[in-house]
């Protein structure tokens, strides 16, 4: 058995329902628009900046992953002339999953890109 592919599935199958959630719940996301795209990157910015990333293998990288990204989308909104929200509270995280969000959030905007 491929395991390589077997985690793959496994991780697709357990996370298609909260997919499923976030693509309903941007459906009428116009993100060609102004407004939608402000929400859209607003959202995630509010998202990623509430991670609090624990000790652990991979910390540093996750840590400078996620500065990148918050820096990134606070200047794609201020370009848009949108003030960005701060997190409502953080979420401690282990750096595993913080750089599975990040790196699957760079390979969807790429695909998205094509």
């Amino acid at each position: 058995m491929n395991l390589g592919y077997s985690l793959r599935t496994r991780l697709r199958d357990d996370t298609r329902l909260a997919h499923e959630r976030v693509d309903a719940a941007y459906r009428f996301c116009d993100i060609a628009a102004p407004w939608g795209l402000s929400l859209f990157l607003s959202d995630h910015l509010q998202a990623f900046a509430s991670l609090s990333i624990a000790d652990g293998p991979r910390r540093l990288r996750a840590e400078a992953l996620r500065t990148e990204y918050c820096a990134a989308l606070q200047a794609d909104l201020a370009a848009l002339g949108c003030a960005a929200r701060h997190p409502r509270k953080l979420l401690q995280v282990t750096p595993i999953p913080v750089l599975y969000i990040l790196l699957g959030s760079r390979r969807g905007a790429q695909m998205m890109q094509r």
